[in-house]
């Protein structure tokens, strides 16, 4: 194995509270409360969905989250904590990349502020409405790497089953958007839950 590919939000970029913040400023607008540990058991859309929130508001409102978010990646988010020497010690033995729907630019402000920029090898912007998976054949085909020869590393569920229809190896982590319970109904080969755990579970794989 010799690529790891990391999801960001959530994985890498410490966004939950923002995005919860910024979520519930925009429910409040419309008298509405969500509950914070629901919304990781079943994911941010399905909540504001379950909400009753206003469908034809959605798409705009998804799109004021991600734009205020963008912002807040180059200006403000940090790093998980210990992610930063962790990446290190995985840098000198694998090539590092980022897949997002992100815009590139602001991942690499993100990257270059918290002082790992040099560590990632490819950061891959992209998004499909096919799936995520569509998003990981793409980057793997851009950088000439084997499905075989790679791990992915995410948060959500989504994540698992975009690397499950790929066949890439796939490592959940507990720290970001979905709780290990929702993570574990998708069947990532590994599910950690610190940063610390992926320097003992990656050489494994």
């Amino acid at each position: 194995m010799k690529y790891l590919i990391f999801d960001f939000d959530g994985t890498i970029a410490d966004t939950l509270k923002v995005v919860e913040e910024m979520g519930h400023n925009i429910l409040k607008r419309y008298g509405i409360k969500v509950d914070s540990q629901e919304a990781r058991r079943i994911g941010l859309r399905r909540t504001i969905i379950k909400s009753k929130f206003p469908k034809w508001e959605i798409p705009y409102a998804l799109s004021e989250l991600r734009r205020e978010l963008n912002q807040r990646i180059a200006e403000e988010v940090k790093l998980f904590p210990e992610m930063k020497s962790v990446l290190k010690e995985l840098k000198q033995r694998y090539d590092l990349g980022i897949v997002s729907s992100n815009s590139g630019e602001n991942i690499r402000l993100f990257l270059s502020r918290n002082g790992v920029l040099d560590l990632f090898s490819f950061i891959h912007s992209d998004s499909s409405l096919f799936g995520k998976h569509i998003v990981l054949k793409r980057l793997c085909k851009a950088n000439n790497i084997q499905f075989t020869n790679s791990v992915y590393i995410g948060d959500e569920d989504r994540d698992i089953q975009a690397a499950n229809k790929t066949r890439i190896p796939v490592i959940a982590v507990t720290w970001g958007y979905n709780t290990r319970e929702n993570l574990k109904k998708e069947k990532p080969i590994y599910i950690v839950d610190n940063v610390k755990q992926l320097l003992e579970i990656i050489p494994i794989i």
